[in-house]
């Protein structure tokens, strides 16, 4: 009934934890894609020779190639994804998790809050990430729905939702099928490692691929609701999102990594005008409703006086390309 995907670089110790958080039972699935490691996983291989199917991508590709290669490669009606170093809290979720597929089978995305372990805090089953979702495989296929190939191994399952959610808010618009169940009980909880790729050297990689993993990914997002025929204020929407917060890691990039601010501005410049440039006003009117998501965020960072907070002017700055070195972006 259930395949759950676990991609996996160079951290066996992670996998482990992961696999020892999973209830093996015959309705469940569980494929480890390694995403060609240069590090030796036999150990956790010979403890799970027959409950884990273990496959492997012959070129190190991302998180996302190895999700998208773990979905292409197995068959199970419902499919969840679980990171590697991440962990079930509880093996009683999974009879909440099957229970609830069982008693409402024909929804799109089933979404459990979910638990940022280090920090302790609880995230909404709302969320645009990955964590606590299980996918119908039947809509991800009719629809068409993958994972972005962009190479810098960050923000493509944030894509990836969004996608799904454009499909959504399609069907909801037109009230042809059921959606999204959204569930109350917290059971994954996210690992925040600070030697991890992501985070190590305070979170330099993240700063430096963020804003191009989340362009090209959510571009790919919007070709395919184009091709799905999705409504042109649902596509609108979601880029508008995303634009809010770019937003919100510009700024962020400014503040922490500066050096990344002109390289982080071409990619936004490209993404505007490769995929919301068409939407004109609506689209900046929608980014500027949208920006009351990320404000609370917004309003943490330390910015500098002169730096008002003001997407529409970002928006157009954007637009025109000025020279964020001569205006340091002139949003006051």
């Amino acid at each position: 009934m259930l395949d759950i995907i676990i991609p996996t670089y160079n951290d066996p110790k992670g996998l482990e934890k992961t696999l020892s958080s999973i209830d093996f039972r015959d309705d469940i699935n569980v494929t480890v894609v390694n995403d060609c490691s240069t590090i030796d996983y036999s150990a956790v291989y010979n403890k799970y020779p027959f409950s884990v199917r273990f496959i492997s991508l012959q070129k190190n590709s991302g998180p996302g190639a190895a999700r998208q290669f773990g979905i292409n490669n197995t068959s199970n009606p419902y499919i969840m994804c679980i990171d590697s170093g991440d962990y079930i809290a509880s093996k009683y979720a999974f009879d909440e998790i099957l229970d609830t597929i069982q008693s409402y089978p024909d929804y799109f995305i089933y979404s459990w809050p979910w638990i940022v372990q280090n920090k302790n805090t609880l995230r909404e089953a709302s969320s645009e990430v990955l964590h606590g979702k299980v996918f119908k495989r039947e809509y991800l296929e009719y629809y068409k729905i993958t994972f972005g190939n962009s190479p810098s191994y960050t923000n493509e399952d944030i894509a990836f939702v969004h996608n799904c959610r454009a499909i959504i808010n399609y069907l909801n618009k037109y009230g042809t099928e059921k959606k999204e169940l959204r569930r109350e009980l917290p059971f994954y909880i996210y690992t925040y490692n600070e030697n991890s790729l992501t985070h190590k050297n305070n979170n330099e990689f993240e700063y430096k691929t963020q804003i191009k993993g989340l362009t090209e990914n959510m571009l790919h997002t919007a070709q395919n609701c184009v091709m799905n025929h999705i409504d042109e204020d649902i596509i609108i929407g979601e880029l508008s999102l995303t634009f809010a917060r770019i937003y919100y890691d510009f700024l962020n990039i400014l503040i922490n990594y500066p050096d990344y601010a002109q390289f982080s501005w071409d990619l936004i410049y490209k993404f505007y005008w490769s995929g919301c440039e068409q939407y004109g006003e609506k689209f900046i009117v929608s980014a500027q409703n949208n920006l009351s998501v990320f404000l609370p965020l917004i309003k943490k960072l330390k910015l500098p006086r002169n730096l008002r907070i003001n997407i529409r002017r970002f928006i157009l700055d954007v637009r025109n390309n000025k020279n964020i070195t001569d205006n340091y972006l002139t949003f006051s």
